[in-house]
């Protein structure tokens, strides 16, 4: 399947991995994706997400579960941007910052692999002889409930980004 992908959707895999390593998560989720595909440089994928807000940053966030636990600690009187000005003053610049990165094979999730098969269904489906980044997308919009749950985190909604994206593509073909 992977010698359709055009180097720039190949390229969204690996940065997924890393991602995932990154948040020391133990398996590549549709979500590493999405945050993967927010960090492409331009085009119709980049275009839509960064007008929907959905930036590499707040994509980051969100499918690490950050602004859950900020706003689970606020409703125990608990200020998450306190805690993290306190842990840098104490233990210096970056601390926050650094994760234990993982190590070794990141295994993907059913659910990232049904987001890589149905990307290559979109690509058969929209004619297209290799599969692009914006199939990825389309995939990864379609795979299931981890991506609806990471984009609705910043009041994004899948099919919201979906249309976008088609009538981008449409008006660009």
């Amino acid at each position: 399947m992977f010698e359709r992908f055009t180097k720039q959707a190949r390229q969204v895999v690996k940065s997924a991995v890393d991602i995932a390593a990154r948040q020391g998560s133990g398996k590549v989720g549709p979500e590493h994706l999405l945050v993967a595909l927010s960090g492409v440089p331009d085009g119709p994928v980049r275009e839509v997400l960064s007008e929907l807000g959905a930036t590499p940053a707040t994509l980051a966030a969100a499918a690490s579960g950050e602004q859950d636990d900020a706003a689970l600690l606020a409703r125990l009187g608990i200020d998450l941007e306190e805690v993290r000005r306190s842990v840098e003053r104490n233990f210096g610049e970056g601390t926050w910052a650094r994760r234990s990165i993982r190590k070794g094979h990141i295994p993907f999730t059913p659910e990232a692999k049904k987001a890589l098969e149905l990307s290559l269904r979109h690509a058969l489906a929209l004619k297209s002889k290799s599969l692009e980044v914006e199939h990825v997308l389309l995939g990864v919009l379609d795979a299931g409930p981890t991506v609806r749950k990471t984009l609705n985190v910043i009041s994004v909604e899948p099919g919201q980004v979906k249309r976008r994206l088609l009538a981008v593509l449409k008006a660009a073909g």
